[in-house]
């Protein structure tokens, strides 16, 4: 196929403000979309006959988590902290390999090309291990896909189940300090990997995102440091907040006012 093509008599949905256009023709030159009109002629083009289908713009999946994709169809219709217990254990399996996670990451990204989207926010948790090869291993995947993806590795500082408030309380000293072994990776070490993931993605096609991943799972300082590195990379930023009834509760026990006023 050459660098020209020219799609037949298709119905083509420009935007939501213009009625679709029936039978119409799209000329595409390399990566560019060069004219939409009836009838158009193009000598040298490869011609794709569209009769009776939809050209539309792609869609966009704005927020999910590739690591979730082994877990379909498990552990439905739970309360999202016990429902995160399952699927993210406080004492974790064993490490995948770096080939389990390419595989996992296609397995959303197909579906993603299947149903029209072709712009996917990847929101990674790769805690506790962060193996390099394992966080590589999902930009290659939407890199040989051919999606647009922005991909996160998912940044916290403080365990997940100290978030849950009157841990200390309701859990068994036994299981407490067990738990309290399970340490997350220091802010130092994160902070440097999202640095460097920052700069070696810089204006790719599957780029990076700075993704905190919520206020009561991240220390106010690291907060802060994470905001001043997507600043000054010109990196995206985004974060949970407020997902819940207990995390309602938990932001006026953190704070006494809720995350969003904190």
């Amino acid at each position: 196929m050459n660098g020209r093509i020219l799609i037949k008599r298709a119905l083509v949905l420009m935007d939501a403000d213009r009625p679709p256009l029936p039978n119409a023709d799209l000329l595409i030159e390399g990566d560019r979309i060069m004219a939409i009109a009836p009838e158009l002629s193009t000598p040298d083009a490869t011609e794709i006959d569209a009769s009776g289908l939809l050209i539309a713009p792609g869609l966009v999946n704005g927020h999910f988590h590739s690591h979730e994709h082994f877990h379909k169809g498990r552990y439905d219709n739970l309360p999202l902290e016990l429902w995160m217990h399952y699927v993210r254990p406080p004492l974790p399996p064993p490490a995948l390999t770096p080939e389990q996670v390419y595989y996992r990451t296609l397995i959303g990204a197909i579906e993603a090309i299947r149903t029209g989207t072709t712009f996917v926010v990847d929101d990674v948790n790769h805690a506790p291990y962060f193996d390099p090869d394992c966080i590589a291993a999902v930009f290659r995947a939407y890199e040989e896909i051919g999606l647009r993806a922005l991909v996160s590795v998912s940044l916290f500082d403080q365990p997940f189940y100290r978030s849950v408030p009157f841990f200390d309380d309701e859990m068994p000293a036994p299981l407490r300090q067990r738990l309290d072994q399970q340490r997350p990776p220091q802010a130092a070490q994160l902070l440097t990997l999202a640095e460097q993931l920052g700069q070696a993605r810089r204006g790719q096609r599957v780029g990076f995102i700075v993704a905190p991943s919520a206020p009561q799972r991240c220390s106010d300082r690291f907060l802060v440091q994470l905001r001043q590195l997507a600043d000054r990379h010109s990196l995206p930023m985004m974060m949970h907040l407020l997902e819940t009834r207990l995390q309602a509760v938990t932001g006026g026990i953190l704070y006494g006012q809720s995350m969003v006023a904190q």
